[in-house]
């Protein structure tokens, strides 16, 4: 039979029973049982020298007992209720980079800043009970 690495055969399991958290990415944290998801929108013009800034608006557009809904109702928003009544299709023919990202907790954020265009975030965040 031939040996593999340092002397072991091939068929031996020599893989380690846990593997090591990469470097680099955390775990994901479990959110308290009484938390709540808050989704909401931003739109705004990023500085860029040209058009005048003005912050944008945050609005809360809903409030969820459970991340799950919570992420659902964000990319929904993001995808369909953007801000220039783009359907899905449109907005992939553009070639639009969308940034998509989660946190610790697994809360979903959505941002996407288009040529000439405001940038438009949906973001979720959890709320922890006191």
């Amino acid at each position: 039979m031939a040996q593999g690495a340092h002397g072991t055969s091939p068929t031996q399991d020599t893989a380690p029973t846990k593997l090591a958290q990469p470097k680099g990415i955390a775990k994901k944290k479990k959110a308290p049982k009484d938390a709540s998801f808050v989704v909401w929108t931003r739109e705004e013009y990023v500085p860029d020298g040209w058009h005048s800034y003005q912050p944008g608006e945050t609005t809360i557009d809903s409030v969820h007992s459970t991340l799950y809904d919570a992420n659902k109702r964000a990319k929904i928003l993001f995808y369909e209720d953007n801000p220039w009544g783009l359907s899905v299709e449109e907005q992939d023919e553009e070639a639009w980079e969308v940034e998509e990202t989660t946190d610790e907790f697994g809360c979903a954020s959505y941002s996407v800043s288009p040529p000439d265009s405001e940038t438009w975030a949906v973001t979720v965040a959890m709320v922890p009970k006191k």
